[in-house]
């Protein structure tokens, strides 16, 4: 079962129960209680890919230069221009990290301030 952490058949149940439709109970209750896990996986699976140089030279080829394979081709060349490219790398993927984690505290807040309203 997919959805097991949140026990997503009570929760269906008990929104259905309280007159909220499919779309209701899906956009308001399930997504709001799988958001932190979307996003924790969002950001290992970035982390992960973002300089996968093995699988960007395996599905890609010699054909394009994706970020991974130019920077193989500078190291070669000049090292500068490598680390370089190495700091702006790990500058944007820190960037992305640090937004993917304030994008899911405040959605988190915001579904917590939503359930003590209530």
């Amino acid at each position: 079962m997919p959805l097991q952490a949140i026990n997503a058949n009570t929760l269906t149940e008990a929104g259905q129960s309280l007159g909220s439709n499919t779309v209701g109970v899906l956009t308001r209750i399930i997504i709001p209680n799988i958001l932190p896990g979307i996003l924790s996986g969002s950001l290992l699976v970035f982390s992960t890919v973002f300089a996968e140089y093995t699988l960007t030279s395996l599905i890609v080829g010699a054909k394009f230069k994706t970020f991974p394979l130019l920077l193989v081709e500078y190291t070669r060349i000049n090292g500068n221009v490598a680390a370089t490219f190495s700091v702006i790398s790990f500058t944007i993927a820190w960037l992305a990290s640090i937004l993917i984690l304030w994008v899911g505290s405040k959605s988190v807040g915001s579904s917590t301030e939503t359930l003590r309203a209530r």
